[in-house]
Parts: structure tokens; C-alpha cells; sequence
């Protein structure tokens, strides 16, 4: 079981990939979560049963106990313990395994006891992370022969923005690179959810002990942030001339303009529109217009008088898009009204 023989095997692209894991390995694992607490081995001295992830010398992967690594792709940074979110970047995850039985053990001399049976791998993301906070994403190895049956490690996002940041997983996208005939699969999104089979002639749960069978699986997701903004202006009626504010008399029309716009990294669908006016203000039916790329962007009348009540519904938008509401209202007459200046905001 030598790094000879697992080299000679890795082509020069899934060598490549590899070195860039081993340049984010040189942590102590004792300084890292992983579990479970289990006895360890050496790559002079391999384990005489399945066990995955293990061995404290991989001259590739360091301690095996350090599976699980992560990297911003959209930046082209190494793999490293924790990253942080930034909205709308992508990211990828590197999960290791490796069967630590010695290699002899593999045979019918010995029973194939060697051979890991129901080998698998599970993955395990956070739908969401908080303002402020940290999430942990898990990596799961194990077989049904194995001691102990799974172990695991994770890796670390942080969200150090005002508001929270979901993670949305690539379907698809995870792969396995090994040395064998299921190098370059892509694995089932079960993977996510149940966990997924390992393999190496097949992905049929079935990895022979030495390093020449180990492999590791990398998925991406993106990081997305749902935000907008809303602003708010007036103008006397029928000028355009859009502030914030305007004087007027009693018995003036006013109109109002509601910009909407998407500024997060995911659609936002079903955009409602509401506007609370003050007293002594009142909506004037018929009078509310929208624009949106759906109407040209050009304002279009509406048929709902709601924009002050419910709500308008403006429809779906992508990120960087967005919408116009106007509409009228009139200032109460004078009788309704307190002497001198009044301030509606």
C-alpha cells in the first residue's frame, strides 16, 4: 500500500485536484471537529478490518480524520476548514474516503475481509445561515463491515452580513474521482438526503482496502441572499417632477411613486405593493399604474384599487429587476384641515 502505487493510477487532471486538497490539510486534527473518537493507524502500520479515515500519515491527505474541506470557487480559492458566504458565489465541498484495511486482506485467502460491503457517503448542508452566524457542513462515511460503522467531519460557512443567506445545492453536481471505473461518476442527489453508495469497478457500496481504492466526492451549491429595496417619492399631479416631498393645497391631487427592486441573488416571485397613506390623505380610485418589463416598462393602468388596502400584485422578478407602482391621492379640503401649514409624511 504505497503512494507509488496510487499514483501511477491518477491521471495528471485528478492528481492536480488532489494536490490542491493537500495544501489545506496541515491542521492539526485535534484542533478540528470530526468523530468519532476511534483508534488510528499509519500507512506503515494499516488496520487489520475495515475502517474508513483513519490513518494519521497519508503522504496525499494528511490525517484522514480531516475529510471534509471547502473552497469559493467563483474567487478560485484552495480548499480550507471554513469559508465565507458572499451572495451569489459558488462553492464546492471535498469529501475523502478511504478504506484503511491492509491491502492483503482483500483476498480469498483472507476472506476478503479486507473489503468494505455497503460503503457509503452523506452529505449534510444548512437550508439556510443567519445574519451573524455559522453554519456547519457535514461529510458522513461508512459501510455495514466497518469499525466504526460511519465517521464523519465538517467543514464551516460564515455569514458575517446583515441577513441571512440561503444555500442552494447544485443538482447534479457531485462527483467521485478515484483510480477505478466509477472515476468521474456522478452520484445521485441522494446523496443529500439517504446517502449514496461508493465503489470502485461499480458504485455498488463495494471498496477493497489501500490507498489505490480511496477516492474523494466533490458537489458545489451557491450561496443566494433574497433583499430588495423600496423607495418612495411624490410630485404635484401630472408633473413627474418626483421628490421627497412636495407643498400642496387642500383639495390637491398628489401622485405617488413606489420603485421596487430585487438587489438579492435569488427571483422573487409574487411582489406585493402596499402603501399606508397618513389622514387627511385619500387614494383616488382608478388611479394606480404599474411599470415592469412585462408592460414594456412603460405605466400601464390596473383595474385593482387595492394598492392602499391589500396590496397590488406586480409579479416575479429576477435578480437586478424591478418594478414601478403610481398612483393619486387628494389632500382634504380645508374644513377637514388644521390652520396653517400641515405635514403629512
Amino acid at each position: 500500500m504505497t503512494l507509488t502505487s496510487l499514483l501511477g493510477k491518477v491521471s495528471k487532471r485528478v492528481w492536480a485536484l488532489t494536490a490542491i486538497a493537500t495544501a489545506t490539510v496541515a491542521i492539526p486534527a485535534g484542533l478540528l471537529a470530526w468523530g468519532p473518537d476511534r483508534p488510528t493507524f499509519t500507512m506503515a502500520h494499516p488496520a487489520d478490518h475495515v475502517t474508513f479515515n483513519s490513518i494519521t500519515d497519508n503522504p496525499v491527505q494528511g490525517d484522514e480524520r480531516n475529510f471534509v474541506q471547502i473552497r469559493n470557487v467563483t474567487t478560485n480559492s484552495k480548499f480550507s476548514e471554513s469559508e465565507s458566504l458572499v451572495a451569489g458565489n459558488e462553492y464546492e465541498v471535498y469529501v475523502f474516503y478511504h478504506n484503511d484495511a491492509a491491502s492483503n486482506l482483500n483476498d480469498a485467502a483472507h476472506n476478503y475481509k479486507g473489503i468494505a460491503t455497503g460503503a457509503y457517503m452523506k452529505a449534510e448542508l444548512p437550508a439556510s445561515v443567519a445574519a451573524g452566524s455559522t453554519g456547519t457542513i457535514n461529510g458522513y462515511v461508512g459501510a455495514s463491515n466497518s469499525s466504526p460503522s460511519q465517521v464523519w467531519d465538517e467543514a464551516t460557512v460564515k455569514n458575517t452580513t446583515g441577513g441571512a443567506m440561503d444555500i442552494r445545492i447544485e443538482s447534479g453536481s457531485a462527483k467521485i474521482t478515484n483510480n477505478g471505473k466509477t472515476n468521474g461518476k456522478t452520484l445521485p442527489d441522494a446523496i443529500f438526503s439517504t446517502g449514496t453508495p461508493l465503489g470502485y469497478d461499480a458504485l455498488d457500496g463495494k471498496v477493497p482496502g489501500c490507498t489505490q481504492y480511496s477516492g474523494y466526492v466533490t458537489y458545489r451549491f451557491k450561496a443566494d441572499q433574497p433583499n430588495f429595496t423600496v423607495a418612495k417619492t411624490v410630485s404635484a399631479h401630472d408633473q413627474n417632477k418626483f421628490g421627497e416631498n412636495v407643498d400642496a393645497k387642500a383639495g390637491d391631487l398628489v401622485d405617488f411613486l413606489i420603485q421596487y427592486k430585487n438587489t438579492g441573488t435569488t427571483q422573487q416571485d409574487n411582489v406585493v405593493i402596499r402603501d399606508t397613506l397618513p389622514a387627511h390623505l385619500s387614494y383616488v380610485a382608478g388611479s394606480t399604474y404599474v411599470s415592469n418589463s412585462a408592460t414594456g416598462n412603460k405605466f400601464q393602468s390596473i383595474k385593482a384599487d387595492t394598492v392602499t388596502q391589500q396590496g397590488v400584485n406586480i409579479g416575479s422578478y429576477a435578480p437586478g429587476a424591478g418594478g414601478f407602482v403610481k398612483f393619486t391621492a387628494k389632500v382634504d379640503t380645508e374644513n377637514n384641515l388644521a390652520c396653517g401649514t400641515n405635514k403629512f409624511t
